[in-house]
């Protein structure tokens, strides 16, 4: 699909496989990349280059891989702070995510942890 960003770029959006993928002029300017596991389809890795952030391309490239794994697919915790690519966000992909689920494109799959402390 063609997709006209904030900056009337025209943006091709795609699959390749598991991902979605944004091109601008020939050139890969973001990916979406799934990981299919047993458990169910997980977000893997997510990039937009920083010369097109905040023009509507991400947004778009989410909407493409709802419709392909639904709005509550596995996400790495907001309050995961390190480790491999795919266990947490960065500020950006934190901000990212929440803008989603804040429109209500996808869910919030973090888990609440209920305490049950005698103290309190």
């Amino acid at each position: 699909m063609v997709f006209l960003d904030k900056n009337n770029n025209e943006i091709d959006i795609d699959w390749d496989d598991d991902n979605v993928i944004a091109n601008y002029e020939g050139n890969e300017i973001g990916r979406i990349q799934f990981d299919c596991r047993d458990e169910g389809t997980v977000l893997y890795h997510m990039n937009v280059n920083s010369e097109f952030h905040r023009s509507g391309i991400a947004v778009e490239m989410m909407k493409l891989a709802v419709q392909a794994h639904g709005d509550s697919f596995g996400k790495p915790s907001f309050l995961k702070t390190g480790g491999e690519c795919h266990e947490y966000y960065t500020q950006e992909g934190s901000a990212f995510i929440r803008h989603c689920i804040s429109i209500g494109l996808l869910k919030d799959t973090e888990k609440k942890e209920e305490y049950n402390d005698d103290f309190y």
